[in-house]
C-alpha cells in the first residue's frame, strides 16, 4: 500500500478513488474500470431496494499518524468530489486506534483524538454548501467511546480508548452549527473484546444485556439521541479476544435494544477488514521531519492539476451523455 496524503485511495486497486470511479469512453482508458463496475452495481442494488450506500472511510489503524490538521481541507475536498459523482448516500468514518500514543506521545494522542471531529465539522459544512445536506455522516467507534476516563458509573474496566467519542463530539458540538446532529448515526463496535476485559463485573466471556444497557446509557447521558445509536454485532469467531454469545443470545439482545428505542443494529461478518478508502501520505513528518517547502508546493500543484483534469473530464462526459431519457438519482428516505 502506498500512503499518499494527496488522495483518497481505493484499497482494492490502490488507486485514487476519483480516478477509479470516473467513467471513461472508451472504458479501457480507466484501467480500474472493473472495480468501478462492481461498485456501481452495488450502488444500483442499494438504490433499487430502498437501501443506502455509504463509502466506508478507514478501518483498523488507517488514521494512525496519517491525517494532520492542515490536511483536513484536502480530505473534505476529495470526499465532496467523490459524493458528487453520485450513487452514494454518505460516508462512514471507521477510524480506530486513536489512543495508542497516549503514553509515548501526548501531543500526537491529543491531535488524533480530535482530528476526526475536525473532519466531520468541515465535511458537514462543505456538504451543505454544495447542496448535498442529505448525505449521511456516520462515525464508527468502539463501544466505550462515551465512557469517561475517570469517575465512571458504567462498570467498565478502563482501557486506552475510553472517551474517544467524548473528545470527538465535544469538538463537533462546539464547532458545528449542527451540534451532534452533524453526525447521523454512531455505529458501535461491541465485539473483538471479551466481556471480562471490558467490564469489571462480567462473569461470562461474552457481553450480556447489562453491558449493552451500560453502553447505550453512556451515549444518552452524553447527549447522543437513542435513534442515532446503532449497535454492532459480530456473529461467529471474532478477532482479538472477542467471544460470541450465540445466535439466540444476539436475537434476545437485539429485541431488548429495539424495545429500548435505539436506531438499529449492524453486523460485522468478516474476520479480516477490507476498507474502501484510506487517506494517508507518503511520508510522516513526525517520523522523518518536515517536507521541504519546494517539495510541498510542487506536490500541491500536481494535485491541483490532477483534480482540474478530472473535473474537466467529468463535465465533458456529463455533457456528452446527457439525454432527455436520463433522470436524476433520488435519495430514498
Amino acid at each position: 500500500v502506498v500512503w499518499d496524503g494527496d488522495a483518497l485511495y481505493d484499497t482494492m486497486t490502490l488507486a485514487d478513488v476519483l480516478e477509479v470511479m470516473t467513467e471513461t469512453d472508451p472504458t479501457w482508458d480507466n484501467e480500474h474500470d472493473w472495480q468501478r463496475v462492481k461498485i456501481v452495481a452495488l450502488q444500483d442494488y442499494a438504490a433499487a431496494n430502498s437501501k443506502r450506500f455509504l463509502w466506508a472511510f478507514g478501518g483498523w489503524s488507517d488514521l494512525t499518524k496519517t491525517i494532520e490538521d492542515d490536511q483536513v481541507d484536502a480530505v473534505v475536498e476529495d470526499l465532496v468530489a467523490l459524493l458528487a459523482l453520485g450513487g452514494a448516500d454518505g460516508v462512514d468514518f471507521d477510524w480506530e486506534h486513536l489512543s495508542q500514543y497516549r503514553d509515548s506521545d501526548p501531543d500526537l494522542h491529543a491531535q488524533q483524538r480530535v482530528v476526526v471531529g475536525k473532519v466531520i465539522v468541515a465535511l458537514k459544512a462543505a456538504l451543505v454548501e454544495a447542496g448535498m445536506e442529505d448525505m449521511w455522516i456516520c462515525y464508527t467507534p468502539r463501544y466505550n467511546a462515551f465512557f469517561p476516563t475517570t469517575g465512571s458509573t458504567y462498570g467498565q474496566n478502563n482501557i486506552m480508548t475510553d472517551g474517544e467519542g467524548i473528545d470527538i463530539f465535544d469538538y463537533v458540538a462546539a464547532n458545528s452549527a449542527y451540534g451532534v446532529d452533524a453526525v447521523d448515526y454512531v455505529h458501535l463496535m461491541m465485539y473483538d473484546l471479551d466481556a471480562t476485559t471490558a467490564f469489571a463485573d462480567a462473569t461470562e466471556s461474552y457481553f450480556v444485556q447489562a453491558h449493552y444497557d451500560a453502553v447505550v446509557q453512556s451515549h444518552v447521558d452524553y447527549g447522543i439521541p437513542l435513534e442515532k445509536i446503532v449497535m454492532g454485532f459480530e456473529p461467529g469467531p471474532q478477532a482479538y479476544t472477542g467471544v460470541w454469545g450465540g445466535l439466540d443470545h444476539d436475537k434476545a439482545t437485539i429485541d431488548a435494544l429495539h424495545a429500548a428505542g435505539i436506531g438499529g443494529v449492524m453486523f460485522w461478518v468478516g474476520r479480516r477488514r477490507f476498507n474502501i478508502l484510506s487517506f494517508s501520505r507518503v511520508r510522516n513528518r513526525r517520523d522523518v521531519g518536515h517536507e521541504r517547502p519546494e517539495d510541498r508546493r510542487r506536490r500541491q500543484r500536481q494535485r491541483r492539476d490532477r483534480r482540474r483534469e478530472l473535473r474537466r473530464a467529468r463535465e465533458l462526459r456529463r455533457g456528452a451523455l446527457k439525454t432527455p431519457a436520463m433522470t436524476p438519482r433520488v435519495h430514498l428516505p
